[in-house]
């Protein structure tokens, strides 16, 4: 990365997503599933965060990414906070 090689950091990017890939199967998983699952995931948060800033009356655009930070992280602990309800 410090000589800014985009191939070779495209070819190292590669070569790690293959390790996982089969680090994924090797131990029972199917990585196309858990990929789809995360994507999920993401959406998920990522449309509470929009929710919850506009109960706020802020937009997206005009928060700092620390701001984002704090947001996204409150809605991470918020779900894990009802996952763990649910499961009692």
């Amino acid at each position: 990365m410090e000589q800014k090689d985009a191939a070779a950091i495209r070819e190292e990017l590669g070569d790690l997503m293959f390790s996982v890939v089969n680090l994924s199967r090797y131990l029972g998983h199917e990585p196309e599933e858990l990929l789809n699952e995360n994507i999920a995931k993401f959406m998920r948060r990522f449309q509470s965060l929009e929710d919850r800033l506009q109960r706020e009356g802020r937009e997206l655009e005009h928060c700092s990414l620390d701001e984002l930070e704090a947001v996204w992280n409150a809605v991470k602990k918020d779900e894990r906070k009802n996952c763990t309800k649910q499961n009692l």
